[in-house]
């Protein structure tokens, strides 16, 4: 059974946010940073987030920047390093 989620009503894009999160906490928060990458420059490991992957239980630092992205209509992509 196939269990994705069926994103064929997405926009499509050339340039992303893409969102770095530190994989260890430094002063118990996940450090990160953000930078514009166009589609060709996507990670290996960057995954795209849509909104519906969010909870009200991520309520760390980056997903607030998530969200805040999210509603400025942005494209956004995630790698833990």
């Amino acid at each position: 059974m196939n269990k994705r989620k069926d994103v064929s009503n997405f926009k499509k894009w050339n340039v992303a946010t893409l969102v770095v999160v530190e994989r260890y906490r430094t002063n118990n928060e996940y450090l990160f940073y953000e930078k514009e990458i166009e589609r060709w420059q996507i990670p290996e490991k960057a995954k795209r987030v849509y909104g519906f992957e969010l909870s009200h239980r991520d309520n760390e630092t980056y997903h607030d920047r998530i969200r805040e992205l999210l509603n400025q209509d942005r494209v956004v992509l995630v790698e833990v390093i």
